[in-house]
């Protein structure tokens, strides 16, 4: 089946032209808030940097719904220690991540929806107040995203900002790290919620699925308001984001794209040319 003709358009962070908001402006705009949803598991050594930055931003209506994972250390104790009505908690019994969000998302009040993991924190303090005017001053997209930065297997941070356009999405790659994008809730009720069947490249799959949606609109700006708390890798968590990428791909642009990803990975390079290496040593002449 021909995937790719059932992609209608290009979104790129172009296609939408901001128009001068004010904080006056930005806090009458229809937007019911926002609502930050955190997904939390045994996470009381980063919890707290992230409660507090949450608590210093300014000038912005918002939300924050822990989803925990039965946590068994001090997570919960330190989110009620903060004693704020805007602080949700829901307990779920589930270490799928994906999962933990669509609970959130099930719960969310605000008009727009992101997503916050423990240890990340905003830049500025008044970080959601400027994510706001610049939803509002592009007429409140579907999605918008901003720069942010991906920590690679070494820990060493690289800038991401890239269009949601298909031939980004086929090579595995997503516009934005899923933190620093905010989605409007409606559309969850438009394309559903995330998959339950990814650990890793959720994000990626709902991805494919926006750029493959009708009439959604889109808008970026290269600014990162929001430091990532660098994951600790596992070999299991590198398998399954191997894994799910190309099942993502498959579904979206067929085996061939899905294939043809595989063979561009540096790591496919490397066994392939240490296969080759062996088998020439072993055909070699003693």
């Amino acid at each position: 089946m021909g995937q790719e003709a059932a992609f209608t358009k290009d979104i790129t962070p172009k296609e939408a032209s901001p128009k001068d908001v004010s904080p006056r402006d930005a806090s009458f705009c229809s937007l019911s808030g926002l609502s930050v949803i955190i997904p939390t598991c045994n996470a009381s050594q980063h919890i707290d940097a992230t409660c507090e930055s949450l608590l210093k931003q300014t000038d912005a209506r918002w939300e924050a719904i822990f989803i925990d994972a039965g946590s068994e250390d001090r997570t919960l104790e330190i989110i009620r220690s903060y004693n704020d009505a805007r602080f949700r908690i829901q307990s779920l019994f589930t270490k799928n991540t994906f999962e933990m969000l669509n609970r959130g998302i099930h719960m969310a009040q605000g008009g727009y929806v992101s997503f916050l993991f423990p240890g990340d924190i905003y830049l500025y303090p008044n970080a959601l107040s400027l994510i706001v005017q610049k939803i509002v001053s592009y007429s409140e997209p579907d999605f918008f995203y901003t720069a942010s930065y991906l920590y690679d297997e070494l820990q060493q941070p690289n800038l991401i900002f890239r269009p949601l356009h298909k031939e980004v999405l086929r090579q595995g790659l997503e516009p934005s790290t899923l933190q620093a994008c905010w989605i409007k809730t409606n559309l969850f009720k438009r394309l559903g919620l995330f998959s339950t069947a990814y650990s890793e490249r959720g994000s990626l799959y709902y991805m494919c699925k926006m750029q493959r949606a009708k009439e959604l609109s889109s808008a970026a700006e290269m600014r990162v308001f929001i430091e990532t708390m660098p994951p600790r890798f596992t070999y299991k968590m590198l398998w399954n984001h191997f894994k799910e990428t190309f099942r993502c791909i498959k579904k979206f642009f067929g085996m061939w794209q899905a294939c043809a990803w595989i063979f561009q990975q540096k790591y496919t390079k490397r066994l392939l040319i240490r296969t080759w290496m062996a088998i020439c040593h072993a055909l070699r002449p003693r």
